[in-house]
């Protein structure tokens, strides 16, 4: 993918041990099997939340 400016984007990705980690800092423990979960929970309501932004974009074009 390319930015306005022409370079590469690099797209950083989550990984269960940089959550399971920031968790902890927070006060909080996870496995992480629990910390995969949550990022795959996360992913989906992003999805769901982009997917709805266009959506109601698209109604405007057509109203």
């Amino acid at each position: 993918m390319k930015s306005e400016k022409g370079g590469d984007v690099q797209r950083d990705i989550l990984t269960p041990e940089e959550v399971k980690e920031m968790l902890y800092r927070e006060g909080r423990e996870v496995t992480i099997e629990e910390a995969e979960l949550i990022l795959a929970f996360l992913r989906k309501m992003a999805d769901i939340v982009v997917a709805n932004y266009l959506n109601r974009d698209m109604d405007c074009i057509f109203d």
